[in-house]
């Protein structure tokens, strides 16, 4: 709504002595860019609308991690002595464009826990995606991620919406 007010009184002020607009073409196409990028800003496509976990889902992938993961990993994700699992350097690392969620459970699912791995159930693994997801920016849906590899393949981390505080505002000239 703010790009179409903005390119709305950009377009009046543009208009001749005689009012007929002499750019309007320019500002509205300028527009639909600006609208454009804003769903692709910094290279990243906005997030799921409906999500694609819930957030019960994530609860029970937060007990599961706390009591799986969190010692090597870092009870904030944070990497203690493992990888980070949430923030920058992650996504940084899964944020690329030929690396899909399937490729990360499939991972996580065939070497964790590092002592025991393929020793949770499906479920368990998926709950633990789950928690993941939502420590990096993904909103919750309403219904559960499944371990389905097809719809986990149209999944990208570098889909989720950084927080607002990383976004560069957009400043008029």
């Amino acid at each position: 709504m703010q790009i179409a007010a903005v390119a709305f009184r950009a377009m009046v002020s543009r208009l001749s002595p005689d009012g007929a607009p002499r750019c309007a073409v320019r500002v509205l196409s300028a527009c639909a860019g600006l609208a454009l990028m804003g769903t692709t800003l910094g290279g990243l496509a906005p997030a799921p609308v409906d999500g694609i976990y819930t957030k019960e889902q994530a609860d029970r992938g937060r007990m599961l991690y706390d009591g799986t993961c969190a010692d090597c990993h870092g009870a904030k994700l944070e990497g203690g002595t493992s990888t980070p699992l949430a923030g920058s350097e992650f996504i940084a690392s899964w944020g690329r464009p030929n690396l899909t969620l399937d490729d990360f459970y499939y991972i996580v699912r065939k070497t964790m826990p590092k002592d025991k791995p393929g020793s949770l159930t499906r479920e368990a693994y998926t709950d633990i995606v789950a928690f993941i997801l939502q420590q990096n920016s993904f909103p919750p849906g309403e219904k559960e991620l499944t371990s389905n590899p097809e719809m986990m393949k149209t999944v990208r981390f570098g889909s989720a919406v950084p927080p607002a505080a990383q976004l560069a505002p957009l400043t008029p000239r």
